[in-house]
């Protein structure tokens, strides 16, 4: 959450770009000024700008994060109105650059000194 003078200037401009990003959208309950607040955003923007959002929680779970059922809705509706979805599916990019590092032999050697006690 940002908290700077001028903050109704703030939420102005976050309006107005072309496009907005939010990233893990749904990892934490809003609480309800974050509702109130995504809710003045989005409804600014809707059907005007871009937004874009990434989750790892399933959209049938964003009511729950959001909270209050009546901001939810509102929100959700703005989300989901003339929304282009893209599933993915599989395991994560991280996950899997994360096994491809630690099973190279190199690496596989280093882990296998450290845990003797050899290094």
């Amino acid at each position: 959450m940002i908290y700077v003078f001028g903050y109704g200037k703030h939420l102005t401009r976050l309006s107005k770009y072309a496009a907005l990003i939010n990233d893990d959208w749904g990892l934490a309950k809003f609480n309800d000024k974050e509702r109130r607040e995504i809710f003045e955003v989005l409804k600014d923007r809707h059907n005007i700008t871009s937004t874009i959002i990434s989750s790892q929680i399933p959209v049938d779970k964003w009511l729950d994060s959001i909270g209050n059922p009546t901001i939810a809705d509102a929100v959700l509706d703005r989300l989901v109105h003339n929304t282009h979805m893209i599933a993915m599916k599989g395991e994560s990019m991280r996950k899997m650059q994360s096994k491809a590092i630690w099973t190279t032999p190199t690496i596989r050697a280093l882990h296998y000194a450290i845990g003797m006690n050899l290094l």
